[in-house]
């Protein structure tokens, strides 16, 4: 999940050393769609040369939120939900089954201040 956004602060990196191309790098923006959603917000967490990010459909593991999805799914919504997330993609750790889909109302920052407390997995 790191390597585009990698490749995105380089591309800005050689943008600013060709002033012939009339670049302004300070008002530079990026933009994904499914994965590459993803990938451009962690391009932007990790550069601060990019200054507006539109992540479109940037699904689970993206601006999704679970703790939104698993009810929208409830309620018949079709939403990509954490549990599927696990069984679809490679890009999130192992140690995420810990959160998914058992715990979406608990989140790691929300576990190490003592908010919530995690089931263990079956």
């Amino acid at each position: 999940m790191t390597t585009w956004p990698w490749a995105v602060s380089r591309i800005i990196d050689a943008l600013e050393t060709m002033p012939e191309a009339n670049i302004n790098t300070k008002c530079l923006a990026i933009t994904g769609c499914s994965r590459n959603g993803k990938g451009t917000l962690v391009a932007d967490a990790l550069d601060e040369g990019i200054a507006l990010t539109l992540p479109q459909e940037s699904g689970s593991g993206g601006d999704a939120c679970w703790r939104l999805s698993d009810t929208e799914q409830v309620a018949g919504y079709v939403v990509q939900t954490s549990a599927e997330i696990v069984r679809e993609n490679v890009w999130f750790s192992k140690s995420f089954v810990a959160f998914a889909p058992r715990n979406t109302s608990c989140s790691p920052g929300d576990r190490e201040h003592g908010l919530c407390v995690v089931e263990p997995a079956k």
